[in-house]
Parts: structure tokens; C-alpha cells; sequence
């Protein structure tokens, strides 16, 4: 079962808050999180996020970054 994280717990890990979390959400620098049940429940899978962060936190949008892509 994968690990998902919801905005606090992934704020806590990259230590913003939730609302900044968002903000990088919307403007496309954080890997897209996933949809449960519609758009009101979303969480980001935990292992993308650490790949992402291995990676230097690109820019996800404008890089076209993906888990894997190096």
C-alpha cells in the first residue's frame, strides 16, 4: 500500500505550512497529488514527493519533471 500524505504532513516534511504548500500546488512547482474520491480529498503519494526532493525540488511544470526522469 503506498504511503499518502495529506497537506499537513507534507508541509511537515518539506517544513512550509499548508497554505504554502498550496500556493506551490497552484503555481505548478510541487508534483501533482492525487485524487480520492473527487477533488475535495487529495494527497501526494510520499515516495514522489522523496524523489522529487532527491531531485532538487524542480520546478515541475515548467521542467515537465516526472518520478524517475533524471
Amino acid at each position: 500500500m503506498k504511503a499518502l500524505l495529506t497537506v499537513s504532513e507534507l508541509g511537515d516534511m518539506l517544513n512550509i505550512s499548508p497554505r504554502q504548500c498550496w500556493r506551490m500546488r497552484d503555481s505548478g512547482h510541487l508534483p501533482s497529488p492525487l485524487e480520492l474520491g473527487g477533488k475535495k480529498c487529495l494527497r501526494w503519494d510520499a515516495d514522489v514527493v522523496r524523489a522529487w526532493i532527491a531531485d532538487k525540488c524542480p520546478h515541475v511544470r515548467r521542467t515537465g519533471w516526472k518520478p524517475g526522469n533524471q
